[in-house]
């Protein structure tokens, strides 16, 4: 059993700054985990997706992101990044949701400057089924035909 100061010897404090809120964990007296380099990176990519895509064209969708390399010393950020989009209640399959070939071209031009880059976009239709899309950096879609044909159900 832990007693009373044992168990608040460790915890995480919140703070901002330049906009960013993050934590900052500590456990006997030192500072374990200092999430404000993860918080930059992710506001920059909140900012190209968010901000400059989805927000303006009044879209609600999920983001996630998974660094390759260590982002805690790169600022801006242009290693390896896994960008996640998670799509509810738009459509029932990629062209009823519509902005998904445009958020397609819109990512290739604004991605260029990472070093390598994979986007996965998940559409849930239902509790039952899904689509879904995985590409690279290096895959290429020439129409909005080809770019739907690729994603699966399941």
């Amino acid at each position: 059993m832990q007693t009373f100061l044992e168990y608040h010897k460790a915890g995480t404090m919140y703070f901002e700054l330049d906009g960013i809120e993050f934590g900052i964990s500590a456990e006997f007296g030192k500072i374990v985990e200092d999430g404000y380099c993860g918080a930059r990176a992710i506001a920059q990519f909140d900012k190209i997706i968010q901000d400059g895509f989805l927000k303006p064209r009044g879209i609600t969708a999920y983001t996630d992101y998974s660094f390759v390399d260590n982002y805690y010393e790169i600022y801006p950020y242009t290693g390896g990044l896994s960008v996640r989009i998670t799509i509810w209640d738009q459509g029932t399959t990629p062209r009823e949701v519509g902005w998904l070939y445009d958020f397609y071209k819109y990512w290739k031009k604004e991605g260029e400057f990472l070093r390598l880059y994979s986007v996965r976009i998940d559409i849930a239709a239902d509790e039952q089924r899904m689509c879904h899309i995985n590409y690279r950096e290096f895959d290429n879609f020439l129409n909005e035909e080809q770019f739907y044909s690729a994603f699966k159900v399941g």
